[in-house]
Order: C-alpha cells, then sequence, then structure tokens
C-alpha cells in the first residue's frame, strides 16, 4: 500500500493529468494527496475526476493561493473525511485485504502549510488541539512549508530558529517523529541559477508511535522531480523486504542455559584426534540436530498452549475436575519456560541492552527496535554516475563492486627502502613483552574481556559458549593458540568475519556513506585481544603526541583545540610577500602505519624540506595533527611544501596499501596568500580550497567568531604539552588552578623540590611548617632528602603524619625514569574539564551525593527517575495539585477520608495498607514513624532476598511502590479497582523477570575459584603469595609476603610497615618486594599470588604514566621481565590467608 504527496504548483496546467497518471501507472498508490493546486469549483472537480480514482475529495483554492486534494481507492482502503481546511484534510483510514498490513483505523492528515508563517502558526495550533483529542495511530504527510534545521538548507540565508522552534514544538506536542526518507535530501528548489539556487527539505512525513508499531516497515521515498519545482513524496507502508540468502546459524542462548546442552558437547571436545576448529565444527552440527529435538517450533508449541488452556476454561467440568487443574498447572509451568526461552530470543536480538537498561516488552522499546531497524535497512543508494538504484540485486552487485575494490591494492607494495634513514631507536620497547609464552590465564582474561553477547559472527558462535564452558574447551583452544603464536599462522576458518554496513549519517544515498564494520570470529578476537592486551601498555611511548587516537591519556579535544588555534590565527595574518574495522588489533595496527607517516614528516622538519608553522609567535612548530584516518597538515604555502607533501603521500600509499581521498580533502589557505597562488598550490595538490572546514571530529572549527579567551587555558595547556613545557602562555589565574591540580610522581626525585614542590600530601611541604627555612633548603631534592644522610635530621622537622606520607612514596628501583606530573584531582591521573571546574570552585571531586542511592538502586530506569521524585517530593499528588491551584480538592480517591499527601499515597492509605500487609504482614508499614524520605532511602538500599521472593527486597520494594502509584492512577482516572493480590502477584511476576534478566550478564564476571585451599605449584615452581593493607584508604599501610616450594614448605618470607598510604599502594609495595628478593634468590619460575584484583589487572594491562602509583607498577613490570617464567594470578582472599 502506498500514499503518494505532491505539491504540484497547479493542477491547471496541461502537463498536470499526465503527471499525476504517470505516477499512478509507476506506483500504483491506493492514496493521493495533491496539494496547492490553485482551483475551485467545478474546475477542481473536473480536474479530479479525470485522473480515474474512484473517489476523491476537494478543498477550493483562495484564488490563485492552495487548494487540496484527496483521491483513494476504496478497493484497498475504507477512507472516512473527518474535517477540511484550507492548510490541512484529516481522514481515518481502514485498510483492507491485505495481509501483510494491519485492519486496525489510523489517522491521515494530508498538510500543506501556507507560506506566509503567521498562517502557518494557526496550522500548528489546530495540529495541537487535534492532538488531544486522537487516541489512535496518526500521520501527517505533505508540504509543511518549513525546515526543522540548518542542514537541511542549501543556499541562501540563514535558517530562522523561532520558526524552526515552533515548527518542532508542535511536533513534540504532537509526539511526532520523522518518518526518515529515501533519495534526494531535497525536496524543493527555487529553479535558479548559480549563487542564487536554494533548495530545502520542506515535504516530509511525521507519524506517532502507535502508527510507527502498526507499520513497523513503512519507508518515505523522494521521487524524481518533474513539472513543479517539488518532488512527489511517497510513503509505502510494506516494501519489498526480501531477504537475499540464507539467514546465517546463530547458537541461541536458551541452548547453553539447558541442563542437557554440556552433555551434548563435551564428548566432542573431548575427542583427542580433533582441534578446537573440527570440534567447534561439530558442535554447531550436534547442536542444531539437538534444539529441534529438544526445542522443536517454540512459537508453535505456545500457541498450542494456549488452545488447551481455552479449552480447558470452556469445559464445564473444569472447576470441579482435579485431572484439569492439575493439567492447567502444568500447562502453566510449560508456557512460563517458553515465555524464558522467547525472552532469551529477545535477549539475543537486542544484545541485551534492553532488557538490562530499559523496560522489558514495552512500547518505548519495540519503537525503538522499529527505528533502528529502519535506520540501518538499505533500499535505494545511488551509483557513482548519480543513477538511483533499488533492485536487491543490483544493490547487492553495487555494495561487492565498491567494496572489493576498496579492500583491493591496485599496485605492488615495496618495504625495502621504506624506513631508510628513519631513527626509531628512541622508542625502542623491550621484545620480552611480547614473547614471552602464552599462559591459560592470559588466554581467559582475553576471552573473559569479550562481551558474551557481542553481534553475532560467521560461525554464529557468542563469546558466551566459551566463557561457559571454559573448563570442557579451554583446552584445544588454549593448544591451538599456542601454536598459533608459536608458527605465525592464524587458521583460514578463525580468519573470517562478516562485514556489517553502518550508515554515518540517518539518510545515506550513496556507498561512501557507509562504514564497514567487520564481525570477528570470537577464537580470532581471542588472539588479536591477547595481542592488544601485551601492546597497549607501550602504545603512549611508540606513538607521537601528534597522534591522539586510541592512545591511553590523550583526547581528541586537543587535536580541536589546537587547530581552532591554527585557523583563528590564519584569518589575522596579513601579506608581507585497507585494515579490517571491528578486530581489536586494527586500531594499532592502523596507529602504527600513521606514526610511519608522522616519523617521515619529523625527518623531513628536521632536514628543512618541510616548513611548518606556529599557531602564535611564541608557539611550537606544527606539522602535522594525526586522529585515526582525520589528518591536518599544517606548513607554509610555498611550491616546494606542496612538491615534498606529493611525493611524501605517494610514498606512504606505495608503503602502506592506504589511499587518499581527494574529494573529501580540502586546502585552507591564510589571508596574505594571494589568489593566483592559492590556484596554482590546489592544482599542483588536486585538492579543491575551501573557506570554511566544517567540522573536525565533530566540532565545528570558527573562523572568527569563537575568541580565544573562551578556552585560553586549555589552548595554552596542550601548547606547553607540545613546546616540552619550554614556555610560559598561562595568566596568573591558569597558574594558579594547575599548581593546584598539578602533583609530581616520583621516579628518581632528582626534578622535585623536597620543600618548595607538591609531591606529597595536598600542598607543598613548605607551606606545612610555619616560619624561615635554612638558607639551602630550597635547592634540596627529594632524592637527597630521601638519602639516609640527610633523612635522620629533615624527620624531626615534620609532623608524623607527613613524615607516615613519606615514607609510603616510592621511588624507582631503577632511578633511570625521570619525574613526571599528574593531575591529581582526576581519576588515574587523568585531566578532566570537571575536575578542574571543582577545584575552582572549592569542590570536591568526588563528593558524596545524597541522592545518589536512588541511581544506585538495583531497578528499571523509569522507577528510578519515580524514585527521585518521590525523593524531591515531586510526585504529583492531588495535595501538591491543590497547593499548586490545580485541583479543589485533596481528598484522596482511594480512601475518601484523608488528604492525599505522598505518605498517605504509600503508607498510610487503607488500600496501601492492605497491600503491605498482604506482602510482609506488619514489617513495613505497621507503626512506622520514620520519615518518608528516610524510610524510602531504606528499604530501597537493601539488598537482602524478600521472604516470598528470591528477588533482593530493595529491587521488589522499588517494583511495589511503582505498582500502588499506578494502581492509584486507574482509580483516579479509569475509575477502576483492581483486587489486591491479583496487583500483586502482576507486581512480583515484574520484579522477578527483571531479577533475573539482570543477573545474567553479571554471572558472566563471576569466574569459579573452586575449593579455598592454598594450592601446591608443581616442581622447581616457587609460589610467592603477597597481601598489603591499610587501616583506612588512606591509612598506616604495611605488606608481607611468603614464599613456598612444591612441596609447601617454607621458603622465605618478608614483612614492612611502610607509612600512610592506600590499600591498593601497599598490595603493589608487596608484589615489588616480592619480585626484588626473588631475582636475588635466583628463582626462575615463580607464581605470585595476590587478592587484590586492580593490582594484577594494572601489572598484566599496564597503566598510563599519569597513574598515581605508576612508579610502582613500572617497577613491577621491569622486574617481572628478569625472571625467566612467571605467571601472576588473582585469587579470593581465603586462599591468601598466610600471606593476610
Amino acid at each position: 500500500m502506498k500514499i503518494i504527496s505532491w505539491n504540484c504548483r497547479g493542477a491547471a496546467k496541461q502537463s498536470f493529468q499526465s503527471s499525476v497518471m504517470d505516477l499512478k501507472r509507476i506506483h500504483n498508490p491506493c492514496i493521493v494527496l495533491i496539494l496547492e493546486t490553485k482551483i475551485s469549483g467545478d474546475q477542481a472537480i473536473a480536474k479530479a475526476r479525470a485522473l480515474g480514482f474512484p473517489h476523491f475529495h476537494c478543498v477550493d483554492s483562495d484564488g490563485l493561493a492552495g487548494g487540496l486534494w484527496i483521491l483513494w481507492n476504496d478497493s484497498e482502503v475504507t477512507l472516512d473525511i473527518v474535517s477540511t481546511n484550507a492548510q490541512a484534510i484529516h481522514a481515518t483510514v481502514k485498510v483492507h485485504n491485505h495481509p501483510s498490513l494491519s485492519s486496525d483505523t489510523w489517522f491521515l492528515s494530508g498538510i500543506y502549510g501556507r507560506p506566509i508563517y503567521e498562517i502557518r502558526t494557526m496550522l500548528w495550533q489546530e495540529l495541537r488541539y487535534l492532538s488531544t483529542m486522537i487516541s489512535c495511530s496518526w500521520i501527517l504527510i505533505g508540504d509543511f512549508n518549513d525546515v526543522i534545521d540548518q542542514s537541511e538548507k542549501f543556499g541562501g540565508g540563514m535558517v530562522s530558529q523561532s520558526r524552526v522552534r515552533s515548527y518542532l514544538d508542535c511536533m513534540n506536542d504532537c509526539h511526532m517523529q520523522d518518518i526518515g526518507y529515501i533519495g534526494p535530501k531535497f525536496t524543493w528548489l527555487n529553479m535558479r541559477n548559480n549563487h542564487q539556487l536554494i533548495r530545502e527539505r520542506l515535504d516530509r512525513a511525521w507519524a506517532n508511535p502507535d502508527w510507527r508499531l502498526l507499520f513497523p516497515e513503512a519507508n518515505l521515498y523522494h521521487l524524481p522531480r518533474f513539472n513543479s519545482d517539488h518532488h512527489p513524496i511517497m510513503l509505502d507502508l510494506c516494501p519489498n523486504l526480501s531477504r537475499m540468502g540464507p539467514r546465517p546459524f546463530r547458537m541461541e542462548k536458551f541452548w547453553l542455559d539447558h541442563h542437557d546442552f554440556s552433555q551434548v558437547i563435551s564428548p566432542i571436545w573431548s575427542l583427542t584426534n580433533t582441534n578446537s576448529t573440527e570440534s567447534l565444527a561439530l558442535t554447531v552440527a550436534a547442536s542444531k540436530q539437538w534444539s529441534k529435538t529438544v526445542f522443536g517450533n517454540i512459537f508453535e508449541d505456545k500457541k498450542s498452549i494456549i488452545k488447551r488452556l481455552n479449552g480447558i476454561y470452556r469445559s464445564p467440568a473444569f472447576p470441579h475436575s482435579s485431572f484439569l487443574v492439575d493439567l492447567e498447572r502444568q500447562l502453566f509451568k510449560e508456557y512460563e519456560n517458553i515465555l524464558k526461552i522467547e525472552e532469551d530470543l529477545w535477549f539475543m536480538k537486542s544484545r541485551s541492552n534492553w532488557l538490562i537498561e530499559g523496560d522489558r516488552n514495552t512500547k518505548f522499546f519495540h519503537l525503538s527496535t522499529v527505528r533502528h531497524r529502519a535506520r540501518n535497512r538499505i533500499l535505494g543508494l545511488k551509483d557513482s554516475i548519480g543513477n538511483w538504484i533499488f533492485d536487491p540485486l543490483a544493490l547487492s552487485t553495487l555494495i561487492m563492486n565498491y567494496f572489493s575494490g576498496l579492500f583491493t591494492t591496485l599496485h605492488e607494495l615495496s618495504y625495502s627502502d621504506s624506513f631508510a634513514g628513519i631513527d626509531v631507536s628512541p622508542r625502542a620497547i623491550p621484545l620480552e613483552s611480547f614473547q614471552g609464552v602464552f599462559t591459560k590465564d592470559e588466554i581467559w582474561a582475553a576471552l573473559h574481556s569479550i562481551k558474551p553477547f557481542k553481534a553475532p559472527r560467521p560461525d554464529g558462535v557468542h563469546p558466551l559458549f566459551f566463557q561457559k564452558f571454559w573448563d570442557i574447551t579451554k583446552d584445544k583452544l588454549c593448544t591451538d593458540i599456542v601454536q598459533i603464536f608459536s608458527i605465525g599462522i592464524i587458521p583460514s576458518s578463525w580468519n573470517e568475519s562478516l562485514v556489517v554496513l553502518i550508515p554515518k549519517n540517518t539518510s545515506p544515498i550513496s556507498i561512501q556513506e557507509f562504514r564497514p564494520i567487520g564481525l570477528c570470529n570470537t577464537t580470532y578476537k581471542v588472539v588479536s585481544k591477547i595481542l592488544v592486551n601485551r601492546l597497549k601498555p607501550w602504545m603512549d611511548k611508540l606513538i607521537s603526541p601528534c597522534q591522539s587516537s586510541f592512545i591511553p591519556g590523550r583526547q581528541g579535544c586537543d587535536n580541536v583545540l589546537i587547530l581552532q588555534e591554527l585557523v583563528h590565527s590564519f584569518t589575522k595574518k596579513k601579506g608581507a610577500q585497507g585494515i579490517r574495522q571491528g578486530d581489536p588489533l586494527s586500531p594499532y595496527i592502523f596507529i602504527l602505519c600513521m606514526e610511519f607517516l608522522a616519523i617521515k614528516i619529523s625527518t623531513y622538519m628536521n632536514a628543512g624540506l618541510w616548513k611548518g608553522s606556529k599557531a602564535g609567535r611564541r608557539g611550537p612548530l606544527l606539522s602535522h595533527l594525526f586522529f585515526a584516518d582525520d589528518i591536518i597538515f599544517v606548513g607554509k604555502a610555498t611550491q616546494e611544501n606542496c612538491n615534498y607533501l606529493s611525493s611524501l603521500l605517494q610514498f606512504f600509499c606505495s608503503r602502506s596499501g592506504q589511499k587518499i581521498n581527494l574529494q573529501k580533502s580540502r586546502v585552507l589557505f591564510s589571508n596574505n596568500v594571494d589568489p593566483p597562488s592559492r590556484d596554482l598550490l590546489c592544482s599542483m595538490l588536486g585538492i579543491s580550497e575551501t573557506k570554511d572546514l566544517g567540522k573536525y571530529l565533530g566540532v565545528p572549527i570558527s573562523h572568527r567568531k569563537l575568541k580565544k579567551t573562551q578556552c585560553q587555558f586549555i589552548v595554552d595547556k596542550v601548547r606547553k604539552k607540545l613546546a616540552n613545557w619550554k614556555t610560559n602562555f598561562l595568566s596568573f589565574a591558569g597558574r594558579t588552578l594547575f599548581q593546584q591540580g598539578l602533583k609530581w610522581i616520583p621516579r628518581n626525585g632528582n626534578a622535585i623540590s623536597f620543600w618548595n614542590d607538591y609531591w606529597c600530601g595536598d600542598r607543598p611541604l613548605s607551606e606545612v611548617l610555619a616560619g624561615p627555612h635554612l638558607p639551602h633548603s630550597n635547592s634540596l631534592s627529594l632524592s637527597h632528602a630521601l638519602e639516609s644522610s640527610s633523612l635522620h635530621t629533615i624527620s624531626y622537622h615534620l609532623p608524623q603524619i607527613i613524615w607516615d606520607q613519606i615514607r609510603a612514596i616510592p621511588l624507582s628501583l631503577e632511578n633511570l625514569d625521570t619525574d613526571i606530573f599528574t593531575w591529581a584531582h582526576g581519576q588515574g591521573g587523568n585531566f578532566s574539564s570537571s575536575s578542574a571546574y571543582c577545584l575552582l570552585l572549592e569542590l570536591p571531586s568526588k563528593g558524596v551525593n545524597e541522592w545518589n542511592w536512588v541511581w544506585k538502586t538495583n531497578t528499571l530506569p523509569k522507577i528510578q527517575h519515580f524514585l527521585w521524585l518521590l525523593s524531591h517530593k515531586r510526585l504529583k499528588s492531588l495535595n501538591f495539585l491543590q497547593r499548586l491551584g490545580i485541583c479543589s480538592s485533596s481528598i484522596c480517591p482511594r480512601c475518601q477520608s484523608y488528604d492525599e499527601t505522598i505518605d498517605h499515597i504509600f503508607r498510610t492509605c487503607s488500600s496501601s495498607v492492605s497491600l503491605w500487609n498482604d506482602i510482609l504482614p506488619g514489617a513495613i508499614v505497621s507503626n512506622d514513624d520514620t520519615p518518608f524520605q528516610q524510610w524510602l532511602r531504606n528499604n530501597s538500599a537493601r539488598s537482602d532476598d524478600a521472604l516470598t521472593t528470591l528477588v533482593a527486597w530493595g529491587t521488589l520494594f522499588s517494583f511495589i511502590i511503582w505498582g500502588i502509584w499506578i494502581f492509584r492512577n486507574h482509580v483516579l482516572y479509569r475509575h477502576e479497582n483492581i483486587n489486591t493480590q491479583t496487583f500483586y502477584n502482576s507486581i512480583r511476576f515484574r520484579a522477578i523477570e527483571f531479577w533475573s534478566s539482570h543477573q545474567i550478564p553479571q554471572s558472566l564476571h563471576q569466574r569459579t575459584h573452586g575449593m579455598f585451599a592454598w594450592s601446591k605449584p608443581h616442581f622447581p615452581t616457587i609460589k610467592l603469595n603477597s597481601n598489603g593493607s591499610s587501616i583506612g584508604n588512606p591509612g598506616l599501610s604495611g605488606f608481607g609476603g611468603i614464599f613456598r616450594d612444591s612441596l609447601g614448605n617454607w621458603v622465605l618470607g618478608y614483612a614492612r610497615n611502610i607509612g600512610f598510604s592506600s590499600p591498593l599502594a601497599a598490595e603493589l609495595w608487596a608484589i615489588r618486594d616480592g619480585l626484588v628478593l626473588a631475582i636475588q634468590r635466583g628463582f626462575h619460575n615463580l607464581i605470585v599470588e595476590s587478592d587484590s584484583k586492580v593490582a594484577v589487572l594494572l601489572l598484566t594491562k599496564g597503566c598510563v604514566s599519569t597513574h598515581p602509583h605508576s612508579t610502582l607498577i613500572l617497577d613491577c613490570r621491569m622486574l617481572m621481565q628478569k625472571i625467566h617464567q612467571i605467571h601472576l594470578v588473582n585469587i579470593v582472599r581465603e586462599r591468601n590467608m598466610c600471606a593476610d
């Protein structure tokens, strides 16, 4: 079924009838809206009748302005006109004799917004009023004569924001959503040429959520324009969405939950003559057959159970027959099992987010799914010459040809001289970090870091399969992965991937506007994750500061601010003279490849071949900025620079296989470059000139209006970083802020002033002591002060708490690394705008929020918001509305006895008291005089199980509170009374359902540790158990450790008091001292066990250099590289009791 709307700009034209008949012949619409006919009376009726539709209705024009017709075919729809006026035709529509479409009645409004804004506002008012009267599905389609943002207009002046707000406010008040479109972006043009051409998207369709759910596959097409300045638009309610090719295999989650599934796969993975690839293929085949036998078709089974239940209820013997009652119970149980399986199916389809983060099976969820599917569906694209293609087979060919050419190298790659003259030794990293033995724990950590319900891949097996059945699959999987790293070859089946096209914007029109994402097999992703985990800690040393993508501690906004400052400086100058996206390893491979380009640019800079540019007179010399594949080159506008840049890019492309998109590239010149020189340089580069860079990394780059003072301190911070902190740009206020926020991390202690720098506590030590210091104290460094000869003298001058803090600060064992700065008020030493803002306002960065308990309550987000309203006394009770003057009476509609306050609704109303007593007699409400907010908080925060169900009481309590409010609204507005027991059963079922689904992902993160007894290592391995703790966080700290051999015998022990520190620092101290002792005693095979999960993660994955404990972490990692074979393991505390 199709609906066409066309602003014909006059139906009296000779070409009008043939144009409409051609639309009718090609698209066969059942409803047609003709707008701005400019005729009326008998002439309009005669013209409309000649179009060949059985029924039509005409709204006369006002002279030569306006005029609306609606024509329909009664063999497909029943259409009844409700009302008409000069700007709209409103009708009810019912589709019949169409198996694919709903037979519900819905509301259609054909719109022609008059060009005069004051008249058009009357249409907005009419639609608002109409929305209060309509309770069914509603669609608006036609010419609205306005746009909703600047991107929907090309040419001419700026869009009026007041008109946009008026338009959007009306659509929002009517709960309308834009359906989107397929085809050309603009639907109207002013028929002028060159610089006077204006294009706008004036014609569109809006629908309310009910209509979108009624027709989830509906699409709007912008048809080719002819005989008018408007494009016709066509709404297809049921497009042909045939799937090409068979549906790929998917292993369902409910298979894995079945108690018999492990018995199906265990014999397969225990075969000795197969590897993991063959075992996985056998598992897929066995799973398919097993599923058909055990589950069959759950949807047909569900229908069968419903039919049998209806048969039981129709039987006159049902209430008295024990057989029928037992049968009903059995069918109920089977029905609940099917619902659970069906829930798991939706769980997988939605990637689990809707059950965890939203509501189950609600209108909101289904509407979101409909919009998501519509956005990702490809129904039509333009080819390379601009022709639209809608045929599915032709679309498939277009996509395949494009990406085949994109991912295929057209020339032979040469590497012989690629690295000639390039010195990368300063960035060298120890090969031991990559050449160590790959252990099962490392493989498990990589597997465990993959989300269990990620998008399906070619083999159809989710990561959850390996995570849940690790004990069954680990031997073969680990053996194959270790073999891959030993021989350097990945099986071809592991390396297969599905390519998914993700649209870059809301309405893509060409294949270039899609981003290909590869869905890799789980086995391949594990291999890739292992490499990523080993490479990640060293990326900040390998990659230069001019690259800011995928590097911990670096942000894209740094590049934006530098570029903004460069562009701003341009306007002031006056004349004086192939990698797979979706692979975890791909980002690192790409930026390493781009680092090769960065090194070549630096080589050109050092040789004087490339002339860079400065953002300011005292700023650093810049040549390039990289963020992933967004590259900015900065340099002098000379022919020499252009020649060197062209040759550099050609050299890079020939070595890397990358391609430069010259069509999307632009050149921006400063004001001191004359027009002839600009034309010459652009022709040399093959790139067009631009006056406006538009957006960079999502941020608009302003040329004039953005004032330097608005982000001065941030720009200065980035400049100082690039210039190695050699210049001083900060104002006094900026210096004060950074002096408060920047803190030294001691490495060797040589660069830190013991008295005057901020390195211990919350301020410099000179501010702790009153009175003058010794003359030589200002030159005393931290490293010299902590020497044994000076330490005793200094300690007498310091308070004990400061002395305890100093003792807990470690220096680097090697004394090679220089001291560095960290941001003391950010997590992990990272700078953030919010922490700087709190510092300026003298607010705690991590202050306790008294309302945090609301958002930590384990319940649905909408109920969390409801609890927030309750906590702030903003719920619209009758007492509250009476105080606002909205209602005259505040008497409770349920008990008809007392004022309806918030406390009365949920605690003291007789209806609520009865409900609470049914749930938990006397324990919640009776004789409870706790203030309402405290009562609400205490119950919501409880995590113990409720007496009547396994759901945590806080969760069940929140659902009951929400249900009481719903129950109250039913009584007040629908005049319905609900049985208390029925109400509670419904609430209890919803709470159990949420609780069960919410526990699924969490359970995956709970690795089974087995027995809590300490386990002996194998000979000749030595096992170290270490532990650190503090009295408070931070507080007085200490640590200890014990070495034992393969027989469990004591080998060595150690303990130490380190002063005032955090528990994490004490744990890292304990591991570091243990590693030092292990090297001194010559322990070559070592297992280190710690009950600190955070410490183990930091040591295995590494951290950024600005981390507060980076000195300890880097020392531990350096020491671990000196031990021949070492395993670092996180264990439960009960297995670490000896060290504890």
